[in-house]
């Protein structure tokens, strides 16, 4: 999408042919209305930009776009700087987190319900660090909420008996050499970690115009 920022994306694994049935299905009024909806580059620059002046937010969360693994969590991290660029907007913060990082699949590190230290990287972009602290209730709160996405469950009915296997060889592996990377161990935890970035320090001359300082974290 950022490549052809004008030509619609499609579903590579939903089977949806055009991303724009999810616009289509989830129809609110914290987006603005337009007879084109296909999903494009273009289009979701302009969602954010209509967000940022529909709520005027004094924070916003999003993944890091040095920090996280995903190149789809580092996109959305994009756009949305190009929004606020496009705005002029020049208030508040972003509070970037990471989901995958590069250096590790295990980050963050330790047990579920520790804290969250901070990832191995060096030449971040950041002004300040947030730490949150999530009371246990919380913590089982955010638990169930990402039980809720699907996607994250362990894929628990195998289609064949070499499945089957598979499944017990990743389990017995996992148990045998504590190699998890469970997302719900490495979520769940006693706080939440933000690198803070104002927002004006993204119109200091050079600030994500390359992805020099990504290329940095990877080979760290």
């Amino acid at each position: 999408m950022k490549n052809a920022p004008a030509q619609p994306a499609h579903g590579g694994q939903s089977g949806v042919a055009s991303l724009d049935a999810n616009r289509l299905a989830h129809a609110t009024s914290l987006l603005p209305r337009r007879e084109d909806v296909r999903a494009t580059w273009v289009h979701l620059v302009q969602d954010f930009e209509h967000l940022i002046k529909h709520i005027e937010p004094d924070i916003i969360v999003t993944p890091h776009p040095q920090l996280d693994e995903h190149a789809d969590h580092q996109c959305t991290t994009v756009a949305l700087i190009e929004a606020i660029r496009n705005l002029e907007w020049r208030r508040g913060a972003l509070f970037l987190y990471t989901s995958h990082s590069p250096a590790s699949a295990r980050y963050p590190y330790g047990d579920a319900g520790d804290l969250v230290s901070l990832p191995p990287a060096s030449g971040v972009l950041f002004d300040g660090i947030w730490s949150q602290t999530l009371s246990t209730k919380q913590q089982a709160r955010k638990y169930l909420a990402l039980d809720a996405m699907v996607d994250i469950r362990p894929n628990l009915r195998p289609a064949s008996l070499r499945s089957v296997a598979a499944l017990f060889k990743q389990t017995l592996t996992s148990s045998i050499t504590d190699s998890g990377d469970s997302y719900y161990r490495r979520a769940v935890r006693a706080n939440e970690l933000f690198f803070v970035l104002n927002v004006p320090s993204l119109y200091e001359p050079g600030i994500m115009d390359d992805r020099r300082q990504d290329r940095q974290v990877r080979e760290s």
